[in-house]
């Protein structure tokens, strides 16, 4: 079977696509939550929606921005640049260095007033914020209550690479989190074991970071259809982790569903669409530790999941190594069947593994059959590029991002939903 058309009349999506990758990834940058970086991304995103005949809508919150500098630790004549950790508070001082690399340690320890060095074990793997709803397990939250018993003055965590929850990031900040008052930096592992064995010694620690009130918001566009109580949701995160461009995460994402909904607006220049309504759901918070993005839509929408006949979320795809790789959750054996009958259409999407650490996974929870796009070359991406700086445009291929964008379209149309989309909860 030959692939479909991927071009609606007079729309490119690959063209497209590649048009709104250069605004998000390379004009504007890095789009870290309550950051001017973040406000030019959802007011070019609105502005698209809106040029393309979306209605919109910006549901704002409230979140943190953060103001970061030099991060310096000294002893015996050694001299370390170390990084802030994200939304630390500030700290100044020369204090006796007390380390730990398990909780046993820390909880032997006495380190209150100290600067409090953990490495090995304890510094495996980011600690999940205080607040965070999605996940939060009890041996983090067991940690932040003996660091709240505890007292250190300030704390240095030696990391290493963790790429299922911190990508390539290397060294990780160890607590990411607006909701955490003890200063904090990092170091690579390696400094950590030399540093480990200067405990008892007194220590000069510098931390230059700061927290401000700031707004943010969500983007919201519909395209209204003749079935206004069922919606089916494209959706995509604008947000980045700190100093990234963020290209394969997720301005790909984006800028695949802002081509997907052009192309169904092509298609339907009457301005209504039979069936469901499109909803593109461009979510501002997947990498900000609060995550106050996802859960503003989720109170949106409390009471209102039924309605959504099916979510499709895109981050990380493009890739121009590679397929698309799509999966599913909490799809019916006939939606599923359906699926992968669609999307065999396209040569360039395969179907791959599924994970969880994505916004499909919030749609999932509250019972939305969803299904979620990405690159193949997923554990390559996370473990050597994923929330770096070397997440760049040139390493995207914008074809991929018009084929997915065509798939999308395709599968929002009626014909698809009309046939294989489970009724109306």
């Amino acid at each position: 079977m030959s692939a479909p058309r991927l071009r609606a009349p007079g729309i490119d999506p690959s063209k497209a696509a590649a048009a709104h990758l250069e605004a998000l990834s390379v004009r504007i940058g890095s789009r870290l939550v309550g950051t001017p970086g973040n406000r030019a991304a959802t007011d070019y995103v609105a502005s698209v929606m809106e040029a393309t005949g979306l209605a919109v809508e910006r549901p704002s919150f409230r979140c943190l921005g953060w103001d970061a500098g030099e991060a310096v630790l000294e002893a015996g004549g050694i001299r370390l640049e170390l990084k802030p950790g994200p939304y630390s508070l500030p700290f100044e001082g020369e204090r006796r260095l007390v380390a730990a690399s398990s909780a046993a340690e820390l909880e032997a320890c006495d380190c209150s007033g100290c600067i409090l060095l953990l490495h090995g074990s304890i510094a495996s793997e980011p600690i999940a914020p205080r607040n965070y709803v999605f996940y939060n397990p009890e041996e983090h939250q067991a940690l932040h209550r003996l660091l709240d018993m505890k007292k250190p003055a300030a704390i240095v965590a030696a990391t290493g690479i963790c790429p299922t929850t911190a990508g390539a990031e290397y060294p990780f900040p160890l607590f990411d989190d607006g909701d955490f008052d003890i200063p904090s930096a990092c170091m690579k592992d390696v400094e950590g074991e030399r540093f480990a064995g200067l405990a008892g010694s007194s220590m000069k620690l510098r931390i230059v970071s700061g927290r401000r009130g700031e707004d943010g918001c969500n983007v919201i566009g519909r395209l209204p259809g003749t079935d206004p109580g069922r919606r089916i949701v494209l959706t995509a995160h604008v947000d980045t982790r700190p100093g990234t461009p963020g290209a394969l995460d997720d301005a790909s994402g984006v800028a695949t569903i802002l081509a997907a909904a052009e192309l169904q607006n092509a298609a339907h220049p009457g301005g209504v669409r039979p069936g469901p309504t499109l909803e593109v759901a461009v979510l501002n918070g997947e990498d900000y530790y609060a995550a106050t993005g996802e859960i503003e839509y989720m109170k949106a929408n409390e009471g209102r999941w039924g309605g959504i006949a099916l979510v499709m979320n895109v981050d990380g795809a493009g890739y121009r190594e590679g397929s698309t790789a799509w999966s599913h959750y909490g799809c019916d054996s006939r939606l599923r069947r359906s699926l992968r009958t669609a999307l065999g259409r396209f040569p360039g999407i395969v179907a791959g593994e599924q994970w969880p650490q994505g916004d499909h996974s919030m749609f999932a929870m509250q019972g939305v059959p969803a299904a979620a796009f990405t690159s193949d070359r997923m554990a390559e991406l996370w473990s050597q590029v994923a929330h770096t700086e070397r997440d760049t445009a040139d390493l995207v291929d914008p074809g991929r991002l018009g084929e997915l964008a065509a798939a999308l379209s395709c599968l929002a149309n009626r014909r698809f939903l009309s046939s294989h989309l489970p009724d109306q909860s």
